[in-house]
C-alpha cells in the first residue's frame, strides 16, 4: 500500500473505533436514563405513601 492508502486505512479503522465507542456510550445513557426513571417513579411512590399517612 501506498503511504497515502495506508494514512486512510488507518484513519478508517480509527474512525470504526470512535463509532464503537459512541455506540458504547449511547447504550451507557440509555441505561442511565432507565435507571433514573426507575428512581423517580420509586420516588413518586414514597412519596405518596408518606402523604397518604398524614
Amino acid at each position: 500500500l501506498s503511504r497515502a492508502q495506508a494514512e486512510a486505512a488507518r484513519l478508517a479503522a480509527e474512525r470504526d473505533a470512535q463509532e464503537e465507542r459512541a455506540a458504547g456510550l449511547e447504550a451507557a445513557a440509555g441505561e442511565r436514563d432507565r435507571e433514573k426513571s426507575t428512581l423517580l417513579a420509586m420516588c413518586d411512590e414514597l412519596m405518596n405513601r408518606l402523604e397518604g399517612r398524614e
